[in-house]
């Protein structure tokens, strides 16, 4: 999920929960990247439909 400091894509949480938000990849969601692996934010559903189509 999106904003989540594990999986997040375009932004995180800071982790001072206090839900301030910075740029930035989650931990899971960078390994995944520098694996070559693309990853998608729940926001971009209608992208991945259009790749897999």
């Amino acid at each position: 999920m999106e904003k989540s400091p594990s999986c997040g894509i375009h932004q995180i949480c800071d982790g001072s929960f206090s839900a301030i938000l910075v740029p930035g990849s989650g931990v899971t969601s960078a390994l995944l990247s520098e694996s070559g692996i693309r990853v998608f934010s729940e926001h971009e559903l209608s992208l991945v439909e259009l790749i897999l189509s």
